[in-house]
């Protein structure tokens, strides 16, 4: 009876022992089983964390691209402004020379005419792209702009001493030439000086690609 009685005790724990170990294995497969979501989880995130960085890569090349164009469209219209200004100079001192054709006269004076209120505004073609242009330009075209009220006003006296417009000898045109042609030197020099700015942050632009933050952003 006795021994009887202990079989019949035992059982319990053997069943405990099993459930123990029926327990044990499905805590382990739920474990395995929420491990393999994390890491499945984090692949996902991996994988949007790079096709994020990709589309943002994606956007700033776009974005650079979009600057270029506009920067090279701005520097275009410059260079056009200042080409004009330098075929106009040219034709002002034609017209200060010794036996000057009416019609070079007529021109340089037409010229000089509109230098203050024509010539010297940037085109108007330049007006959405000329934010793009650096501060160091906008500071050589105000220096070409101060340099250009002694070339105008000696220029149209000069001119028109050498049409007969006002009354002088040879040498009044001769006075007013000796002014005209050191001014006109110097609004060459400024025009080349910018020139050669625009060439340096031009190739700093392409050489530098991290320093191209310092330009403005595309509108």
């Amino acid at each position: 009876m006795n021994c009887a009685a202990t079989e019949d005790a035992a059982m319990p724990t053997e069943t405990l022992v099993a459930i123990i170990g029926v327990v044990g294995v499905a805590v382990g497969a739920l474990l395995t089983h929420f491990t393999g979501m994390r890491q499945k989880n984090i692949d996902v995130a991996l994988a949007v964390e790079m096709a994020s960085k990709q589309v943002y890569g994606q956007m700033a090349a776009e974005r650079d691209r979009q600057r270029q164009q506009k920067i090279e469209e701005a520097y275009g219209h410059l260079n056009e402004w200042l080409y004009e200004l330098e075929e106009q100079l040219v034709h002002v001192w034609f017209g200060m020379t010794d036996g000057a054709a009416p019609a070079t006269l007529t021109r340089a004076q037409h010229i000089i005419d509109q230098w203050p209120w024509e010539s010297l505004r940037p085109p108007r073609k330049s007006a959405a792209t000329q934010f793009y242009w650096s501060p160091a330009v906008w500071d050589l075209l105000r220096k070409f702009d101060g340099a250009s009220s002694e070339f105008y006003t000696n220029a149209n006296i000069g001119l028109k001493f050498n049409a007969g417009k006002m009354e002088g000898d040879d040498t009044a045109v001769q006075q007013y030439r000796s002014i005209v042609w050191p001014t006109r030197r110097q609004l060459l020099r400024i025009i080349k000086d910018i020139r050669e700015q625009v060439r340096e942050e031009m190739l700093d632009y392409w050489s530098a690609p991290l320093k191209r933050s310092i330009w403005p952003p595309v509108p």
